[in-house]
């Protein structure tokens, strides 16, 4: 969990926040719905400065943190013609000219 510092804090070993239903929304997005322990939400509770344990902070703090390895993955993601031809390049270079030319990235 990052706070709004950015300093990392790990979770205690005994934590737990488990994924317990997914459900495909239909237009491209998902609902999550978590199980946590009362060790997590003392965690959680101590990271964030609060007193009492908020779902709807719950909710916002993992919004904003899968939102962020959403966006990285993004941010890394090859496409497959890349991923096939790794470490071959030399080898397709006129292929790879004319993908260039013709709109590829």
């Amino acid at each position: 969990m990052i706070n709004n510092y950015g300093a990392m804090h790990l979770m205690p070993h005994n934590a737990t926040v488990e994924i317990v239903e997914e459900t495909e929304n239909g237009d491209g997005t998902w609902s999550l719905t978590f199980d946590v322990n009362d060790d997590f939400k003392g965690w959680f509770k101590k990271q964030t400065g609060r007193k009492r344990w908020s779902d709807r902070h719950f909710h916002k703090a993992m919004n904003w943190a899968l939102a962020r390895v959403i966006e990285e993955e993004s941010r890394n993601k090859k496409a497959p013609l890349d991923l096939a031809i790794e470490g071959c390049e030399s080898e397709y270079e006129e292929e790879i000219d004319l993908y260039k030319t013709y709109g590829g990235d």
